[in-house]
This record gives structure tokens, sequence and C-alpha cells, in this order.
């Protein structure tokens, strides 16, 4: 078995498992975890926590105006610190995810052993940058990420070399990529991850400059995906030859040589972190083309049948959500509460959904993947815009719904109103709503049933993608969805398959909770509800 007791000694708290379990890390706020902490900030936050000079640094929340870092929350391994009344809390004492008892915009509350500890601040990303990191630890301390890690984040012969290589602080590494310009991307590229087969997401260059994602240079772990100038690149690293680097006034050349030719990408990334890239493809060279990829999946034994505990252990920097739904789906299977066929299917669900969290939605043959069931996802949609003004089969397989996202906006009260509305807009924003003009106010989505997962195109009023013209509306929308869908997968695995998609989303949040703690005691449900 790979899960260890909750009761054992419970192992030190780490960087890593930090940076894995928390589910939004803002470029501005962070929070800033350790090898991306800058010494700077540590020094700003010792300001008002000197107590912890002789304590290991882990993570800051800056709440400065200026990003000194002298206001804010500072974790060591120790202990969390809060600049807000100079307070000392202890690790071990946290074992309650922290609540906003006045609403989410207000002011958040830890308790603790010691007591209860306030914490603000002006800027929503900060609290959430806060809460989400309390959230973490007091996880942790309840027994939760029950799983043993590997020596890397990254698996597998090109996941070590992605460790060593990918250290730039403008070369953005998952789990920290732009993920509303990754989803942006997922929309308009040719051909984006393949799910199926256990591609990853390792690094992530946006070449737009503000987020957008249409342009972008990609490393998974078997190959380089690039889109610059509407010209698409591909190229399998069991293909790769050779790779050169040329530095320019505004633009970096790096050219790639194949056994299916060369190619030449042009980059606006600094010219460091656009070496490194290069370096990372020289070092590939180095393994043998069978080597260039990630390893196989381990097979499910006969103490672990729906491969849950597997897949724990097999996953590059796991969600928090994730580790949750699997630790879910493998006590229920344990219990008998879940036949061992419909764990499979749910394990098979959730890797995608954390791979969708980390690097946007996946794509089989054209098609982006979704890890909820057609009838979910349509749900899901409908929740969130409304019903559609034009509904409609495109052949016996898929169908096509249509919606006005000016229609959404008309009815902004009505999408606040409930649990998902409320996501949407704390991810994406009402600028959604109006941004954007003509055909990138209508959204068309063909929905097609597959295993695993609905396929799913997005698409303007002339299906074009819809990133193509509308890549922040596009970026966001799938953002959003993603976000949402794990929420929803999660009411899938607590309630099973014989609940009408209506009963699935109306089943109250008390009723859930007391489901998930009635098959694993230390289950926090918060982040799937305003993560």
């Amino acid at each position: 078995m790979t899960y260890r007791d909750p009761t054992a000694a419970r192992p030190p708290l780490t960087p890593l498992y930090l940076r894995s379990s928390i589910a939004t890390i803002d470029a501005m706020a962070g929070p800033f975890i350790v090898p991306y902490l800058e010494p700077a900030k540590v020094q700003g936050a010792l300001k008002y926590a000197p107590q912890a000079a002789g304590e290991q640094p882990l993570a800051v929340v800056d709440d400065s105006i200026t990003g000194s870092a002298k206001s804010g929350m500072l974790v060591t391994d120790r202990a969390v610190y809060f600049s807000e009344g100079r307070l000392r809390v202890p690790l071990e004492v946290i074992v309650e995810p922290p609540s906003f008892p006045r609403g989410v915009g207000e002011k958040g509350q830890l308790r603790t052993a010691m007591g209860t500890v306030p914490f603000d601040s002006t800027l929503d990303e900060v609290r959430r940058a806060m809460c989400n990191t309390l959230r973490a630890i007091a996880f942790f301390n309840r027994g939760g990420y029950r799983l043993r890690y590997g020596n890397a984040p990254f698996a597998g012969p090109v996941g070590e070399i992605a460790t060593r290589v990918l250290s730039h602080p403008k070369l953005p590494v998952v789990p920290s990529v732009p993920l509303r310009a990754v989803h942006a991307a997922s929309n308009v590229a040719a051909g984006w991850l393949d799910y199926d087969d256990g591609e990853e997401l390792l690094a992530f260059l946006d070449e737009t400059g503000g987020e957008n994602g249409d342009r972008f240079v990609a490393l998974t772990d078997r190959r380089v995906l690039a889109r610059i100038d509407d010209h698409p690149v591909t190229v399998p690293y069991h293909s790769l030859l050779g790779a050169t680097f040329k530095s320019g006034m505004l633009t970096h050349t790096l050219a790639l040589q194949s056994s299916f030719g060369a190619q030449k990408l042009e980059t606006i990334a600094p010219a460091a972190a656009a070496k490194i890239v290069v370096d990372f493809l020289q070092e590939l060279t180095r393994l043998p083309p069978e080597h260039r990829r990630s390893l196989p999946a381990i097979a499910p034994g006969a103490e672990d049948p729906s491969g849950a505990a597997a897949a724990m252990q097999l996953i590059s920097w796991p969600d928090l959500r994730a580790a949750t739904l699997l630790e879910l789906v493998h006590q229920s299977v344990a219990v008998g509460a879940m036949p061992a066929e419909s764990g499979k299917d749910m394990v098979a669900r959730v890797l995608r959904m954390q791979r969708t969290l980390r690097g946007g939605h996946g794509s089989t043959q054209g098609w982006s993947r979704t890890p909820l069931s057609a009838g979910d996802f349509e749900l899901l949609l409908s929740t969130v815009f409304g019903p559609p003004v034009r509904q409609s089969m495109v052949d016996a397989r898929t169908g096509l719904l249509e919606y006005d996202l000016r229609r959404a906006g008309s009815a902004a009260g009505t999408i606040a109103s409930n649990v998902i509305g409320i996501t949407l807009l704390a991810v994406v924003g009402v600028g959604w709503i109006s941004s954007g003009s003509g055909s990138s106010q209508t959204v068309r989505v063909r929905i097609m049933e597959a295993p695993g997962g609905a396929g799913f195109l997005l698409a303007d009023a002339q299906d074009n993608p819809l990133a193509k013209d509308s890549a922040k509306i596009a970026g966001g929308l799938l953002e959003s969805l993603a976000v949402l869908s794990a929420g929803v997968l999660a009411r899938r695995v607590l309630l099973g398959w014989n609940v009408s998609p209506q009963a699935l989303v109306s089943e109250p949040v008390a009723s859930l909770d007391a489901r998930a703690r009635a098959l694993v005691s230390h289950i926090d449900l918060a982040p799937f509800l305003d993560a």
C-alpha cells in the first residue's frame, strides 16, 4: 500500500508539498515558495518575524505595496508568522482549514489550539494566497496527501532533466505556468496534450506578452509545441537531433534540428530563459530516443484495485483537489461503497482533471477533453451561461450548443446567485462578459461523449477556435470550466452515476461534506467550492 497511517509520525512540511497542493499561485501575490522564494522577500518578512531567523523559510505571501514582503505571511519549517499582530503560530496547531464567517471578501479566521487568528488583505488575490497556504498546511496535519514523493517533481528521465535544467525566474514551469494563457493555447493549438497517453506539460513561454496565449512555446514530457505567427510547430523529442541558440536585439532564435527537418522559433523571452530551453533540448539528445518520454503507468495491485494509490505516486505536482478525490475513490472501493470498475473509471477522470488543472484541456483527435460526462458538462455550461440560444444535433453522437455572452452579462445577478456562478466570476471576473465584440460574444460548443470524459470544441460564431480572435475570453472560459469541472466531478465521486445531472448539482454542500468525512475524516471539500 502506498498510503501511510495518518496516526504515524508526520514527516516534515516541505516546499514540494506546498507547491503541489496549493490550488492557485498568483504571479504577484504568491505564495512564493522555495526554490522560487527570493532572499529579499525572506529578509522583508523577517522584519515582522525576527524570531524566525533560525528557521528554514518555506513560503512567503507578500502583502506589501512595493513588493518588499514587509507585510503578509511567512511559513517556515516550524511556524506560520503573520504581520498583522506580529503573531507566531506553530505548524502543528493548524488542523482546521481557514474560514470566512462574514463572507469571502471579508477578513478570514484560522481556528487553532492557541485560539482564533485573523488574517486579511485589501487585495483578494493576497487573501486567497494566504487561505490556500493555510488550507494546505491544515490538510497536511490532518493526515492528507498520504503518498511518498519521488526524488523529482517530474517523472522519468525527461522529468529528471527538466527538474535539473529548467530553472529560471522568467521560465514558467508547472505548477507556476500562466494558466489562462495555457488554456487559450489549448484552444488554438492544432493538437494540444494527449492526456489519454499520459502526456504532461513541463514549461510554457507565452509569446504574447499579455498572457493571451495564442502564440507560445511549450515543452511537454515528450515534445516541443509552438505557435509563432500562426505557424504551428511540433517536434517530438524522439526525433530531436540538436538545438542551437542565437541572441538578437528584440527576439532570440531557437533552431531545432530533427529527423523531420529543421525548425526555427523566434521568442521574446529573456535571453537567459530562452538559452535554458535550448540547454534542456540539448540534454535530451544525450538520451536514447526511446527514453525521451515519461514512464509508463503502474498497474493496479490486489490491494489497490482502482489504481488510486498508484496514481497518487505517479502524478507530477498533484493538485489538492486531485489528491482529495483519489483518497475518496480509494477508500470508497476499499469499504465496498464503489465497485472496483467504477473506481478505475473515476481514477482515469481524476487524472484527466489533474492534468487539465495544470496544463489546460488536453485533446484527442482534435477534440478538447473534459473529465465530465457529456450530460454533466452540458449542465455545467447551462449553469454558467444560462440556457443556450440554439441547440441542435450535428450527427448521432455530437450536439451543438450556442450561447450569447451578452445574455449572460444581462443575467449577471443570476450567475452570481449560485456556487458555480460565484466561482466563475471569481476566476474569470466580470470583464469576460463585456470584453471583445461581434462574433466573440457568441460561443459555440460541440459536445461528444467519449471514454473517461466528453470531447468538446469551443468556437466563435464562424466556427473558428475562440482563441484565434478572442484569446483572453477563451482562456478565461476554459480556465473557469476546468475549476468548475473539478467540483462537479467531486459530486459525482460522492454520489455515483445513478444521480441525474440536475440532482447532482443541487445536492447541499453539508450533505456532500458529511459523505466525504464518513469515508475519510480529514477530507476538506472547500478547495472545490472557492479555489
